[in-house]
């Protein structure tokens, strides 16, 4: 579970933070004065997708996150049953007449 995990969290932060435009966008100025540079490009880029995905696995595998997972799983499964037994207060609210939920922000809640 954690190795699927740690792909989603990669794919999610490099489909966020294009490294390769990054790094063009930096060294326009020096591959244009020193086109040779912009070979470097791609296994710069490599190497830091590389990091992001080695610091995502380690983290999942980290006793904090190991903790963090705890807690949030805790939080979430008091809270459902919170509202499954229609206590209205909180961020997770239900709607019975349209069958849906919604997630509010704590200070939308009434």
């Amino acid at each position: 579970m954690q190795a699927a995990v740690a792909t989603k969290v990669t794919d999610a932060i490099q489909q966020q933070v294009d490294v390769e435009a990054l790094l063009n966008q930096v060294f326009a100025g020096v591959i244009t004065d020193r086109p040779r540079l912009q070979a470097l490009v791609g296994p710069i880029t490599g190497a830091t997708n590389a990091l992001i995905e080695t610091q995502v696995r380690e983290f999942l595998a980290s006793d904090d996150f190991a903790d963090l997972w705890v807690r949030v799983s805790t939080k979430a499964q008091q809270t459902l049953v919170r509202v499954l037994k229609g206590e209205e207060s909180g961020a997770v609210s239900i709607q019975r007449a349209t069958n849906s939920f919604s997630i509010c922000p704590r200070s939308s809640t009434r």
